[in-house]
């Protein structure tokens, strides 16, 4: 008689081979062909580290020696892939790689008991120096001399320079307004806010209103805020049977389109939370690990398969696979990130490589630049042609040409483009909101 506690049989949707759920929690990497695998809740056996949520924690489990537990959660609060948050959780338990041995029993080492008192070393000897006075009066009035003697100096190097029409093999940082040399930042900071109603929102995007809308992780609510930065509504996002969704993915189209893929299909929303449609998901489509509206307005996913561009009915009109791109990179390509500029040029950075490819609206591969990535999470282009690469600390910015332009520092989830060219992110710390306005390419 079959035992009815006995295992389903779970098995990999790219390959066919069967895999164990109860390793994975909400997903697991196939060991035979490499492929992301979302687990289903039934299977999901119960999250051991559920109860650390913190960076306190992490901290916790590192110092009793339980770094791999550690990492876990670092990178579950992070988005950090394991290795570097290993690297991390190491750092903050006192371990360093230049010291190979070094394991837990460092933390048992004198320097890390607490009450350890080092021994007393001898005092220096203190010799006095003489003092060099110059012209008489107090210290005070000599240094304000000296302030006054600046002031007249900075204020008059403006009339000087305007009158003897030289210039200089360097720039100075003396002038101000109109006349000044000193280039504007390529991002500055206009407005920053706490999408507060959200505990971890990780997805960002801007309609065509240039309303905010940021979607939770691992949760159903995507929150709307306006320009400003208030908050409109929060709209819960369902499968169609109810079921909450179980990742942070959403592309906005700029009439306010929602699209959000589910495990059976891509669904569409408007900006009220009422469900318009549904595409079905091909075998191409299976499963969905990113989404956007590209600068073109059309819509593109990477499934487990390859990168797919889609119709206005959902069909996909253009395929590029997996068999491609690991031809290009000689590497699996992971889940990676992808972008489509105005053109209908699309990008995409691989899981395990540390280029950007670029490819033809006809899904010719026409070269690639970067080479020195560490954990891609987002591709987007500006109203200008230019690409931001999200990267794991800080955005880089190229040209169309692939040449190195500027970056803005900072870890982001995410980020995407209003009317004007702002900038918006959602910061991978603090569940900030930020605006940027960027500078515009000479000439423009």
């Amino acid at each position: 008689m079959t035992d009815s506690t006995a295992l389903k049989v779970f098995k990999c949707p790219s390959c066919g081979a069967p895999l164990d759920p109860g390793k994975g929690g909400s997903s697991l990497k196939c060991p035979y062909c490499g492929a992301s695998v979302i687990v289903p809740e039934s299977l999901r056996s119960p999250d051991p580290l559920a109860q650390y949520t913190s960076l306190s924690d992490v901290t916790k489990l590192a110092r009793e020696g339980r770094l791999d537990d550690a990492a876990k959660v670092y990178s579950k609060i992070t988005g950090l892939k394991h290795e570097y948050a290993l690297e991390s959780v190491k750092s903050m338990a006192g371990m360093h790689d230049s010291s190979p041995q070094q394991g837990t029993a460092a933390l048992n080492t004198p320097s890390a008991r607490p009450n350890y008192q080092p021994p007393p070393q001898p005092m220096p000897v203190y010799t006095p120096r003489p003092t060099i006075r110059i012209g008489g009066g107090s210290c005070l009035s000599g240094a304000i001399r000296l302030v006054i003697f600046f002031a007249i100096l900075t204020s008059a190097i403006p009339a000087i320079w305007t009158a003897f029409k030289f210039q200089l093999p360097f720039e100075i940082p003396f002038l101000t307004g109109e006349n000044s040399i000193i280039p504007e930042p390529y991002a500055k900071e206009t407005l920053s806010f706490r999408a507060s109603t959200l505990k971890d929102p990780r997805a960002i995007q801007v309609d065509g209103e240039d309303n905010i809308l940021v979607f939770n992780y691992n949760s159903s609510d995507i929150q709307m805020f306006d320009p400003q930065g208030n908050e409109i509504f929060v709209m819960e996002i369902t499968e169609s049977d109810g079921d909450r969704l179980n990742n942070d993915i959403m592309g906005v189209s700029k009439d306010g389109t929602i699209y959000v893929p589910g495990f059976r299909s891509i669904m569409v929303f408007n900006e009220k939370g009422e469900r318009l449609r549904e595409f079905p998901n091909e075998d191409n489509l299976f499963i969905i690990y990113s989404l956007l509206i590209g600068a073109d307005d059309k819509l593109y996913a990477r499934s487990s398969s390859g990168i797919a561009r889609l119709d206005e009915n959902g069909k996909v009109d253009l395929f590029i696979s997996d068999e491609t791109l690991q031809e290009i990179t000689g590497e699996t390509p992971g889940t990676g990130a992808i972008g489509a500029d105005a053109q209908g040029n699309i990008y995409f950075s691989g899981t395990f490589n540390t280029d950007v490819l670029k490819f033809s609206p006809n899904g010719e591969f026409i070269g690639k630049f970067g080479g020195d990535f560490s954990s891609v999470r987002g591709i987007e282009i500006d109203r200008y042609g230019r690409i931001y690469i999200v990267d794991f600390s800080e955005v880089k910015v190229y040209d169309a040409n692939f040449n190195y332009i500027n970056n803005i520092d900072g870890g982001f989830w995410g980020v995407d483009f209003d009317s004007q060219n702002n900038m918006y992110a959602i910061t991978n710390q603090g569940d900030r909101v930020v605006k940027f306005e960027i500078r515009k390419p000479d000439g423009q």
